[in-house]
């Protein structure tokens, strides 16, 4: 199958760049920063579970097209065996004023969550089919730690986000 994409015209802020006088550098601007805490070279750590053993990896996060993107390449090694290679793409999208992140790895998992601003923090969001064929919602928040460090955490919900259980922390430690 060959699929086309329908060119579209400038957008009023693409627009706004090809005039003179237009923002020199459009992804300058703090909503697109909000993720900087996440560019360097980190090792990550999965803690496990008392049925599930711990899992170390790699991560290089870097910021892409003149700051309008942050891309992380990860990789993940569970008792000496490879998991998965893995990238994310995190980005700010000026029009409709929201955070999209995208996955995908060597494992043909491609995943894509939507922003959402909640009390302090941002969280992304994402409904798929549990193996049972049962809908969840996925939810993956980033903190920041106090030294060198950040937490992704992941839950899920299987009442529509009423109630959150716990799917996994991986704890960044900077490798400098």
């Amino acid at each position: 199958k060959v699929f086309f994409v329908e060119p579209r015209g400038l957008s009023a802020s693409a627009q706004d760049q090809a005039q003179p006088g237009g923002p020199a550098r459009p992804c300058a601007e703090s909503d697109h920063h909000r993720f900087d805490f996440m560019i360097g070279t980190w090792h990550t750590i999965d803690p496990g579970s008392p049925t599930v053993p711990a899992a170390e990896g790699e991560s290089t996060v870097e910021p892409m097209l003149d700051g309008c993107v942050v891309h992380e390449h990860r990789s993940l090694i569970r008792q000496g065996k490879r998991l998965f290679d893995g990238d994310a793409y995190w980005g700010y999208d000026s029009t409709t004023k929201h955070w999209l992140l995208f996955y995908m790895d060597d494992q043909s998992h491609m995943q894509v969550y939507g922003g959402r601003e909640e009390a302090s923090h941002l969280a992304f969001y994402r409904e798929r089919p549990d193996p049972d064929g049962k809908r969840i919602l996925i939810r993956i928040l980033y903190a920041p730690g106090k030294t060198s460090s950040y937490r992704q955490i992941v839950e899920r919900s299987s009442d529509h986000g009423a109630t959150w259980q716990p799917g996994g922390v991986t704890t960044y430690q900077s490798k400098r």
